[in-house]
């Protein structure tokens, strides 16, 4: 009774650990540090989009949004370590910038766009 077996010990002293483990990785991922650009390129008559973030410069973010985007694309918004959002409607698109989460930025992109748009691209850095 007041021999603890390994078994016994490892079920007492597992889960507070793992709890502490858990709330430290929470915290680390959570984390609002940012480093790099980012940009969104959109083309308006095709609907066509693409992000890039966490670039060393904004012409590296820039090169390579407009690669995955394709023909016609264009820079809509940029970011330096912060995030950004694309929201789109039927004929208008939205933006939101300079923002510490993805959540605010995309809140703003869909405010600014109007009641019939959806949010397209985010990115953060």
């Amino acid at each position: 009774p007041g021999i603890f077996t390994k078994e016994a010990f490892m079920r007492r002293i597992f889960p507070p650990i793992a709890l502490v483990l858990a709330t430290a990785t929470t915290a680390l991922g959570s984390s609002s540090a940012f480093a790099g650009w980012g940009v969104i390129a959109y083309n308006d008559a095709t609907g066509a989009s693409s992000e890039s973030h966490g670039w060393a410069t904004y012409q590296q973010a820039v090169d390579e949004a407009l690669a995955f985007c394709g023909f016609g694309c264009r820079i809509v918004n940029w970011e330096n370590s912060t995030c950004i959002a694309l929201a789109t409607g039927f004929g208008h698109w939205g933006e939101g910038h300079g923002f510490a989460t993805s959540t605010d930025a995309v809140s703003a992109a869909l405010m600014q766009c109007g009641a019939d748009c959806a949010w397209k691209e985010w990115a953060c850095n």
